[in-house]
């Protein structure tokens, strides 16, 4: 049974975050051939409706829902975690 409370409906953030980590993921495996490492802050902010201005709580909601995505992605199976 996986855990996907932090993913109770589908909507665009929730996509859009998933997507962002996605391609950061992509753009790592398209560098190397071995094992990716992927920043919990991606150095782009690609779509800015996931962090509109560099608060601290923009920042700290961001890195909660990438975090989330990761191991969304992680229990899914879609990636590995080390």
């Amino acid at each position: 049974m996986t855990d996907n409370s932090w993913i109770n409906t589908i909507d665009y953030l929730n996509l859009v975050t998933i997507l962002d980590v996605l391609l950061d993921i992509k753009h790592e495996s398209d560098l190397k051939n071995s094992s990716v490492i992927v920043s919990i802050m991606s150095p782009i902010i690609r779509f800015p409706e996931l962090m509109p201005a560099d608060t601290i709580l923009l920042r700290n909601n961001y890195l909660q829902n990438r975090w989330s995505s990761f191991k969304f992605l992680e229990i899914e199976k879609v990636i590995r975690g080390s």
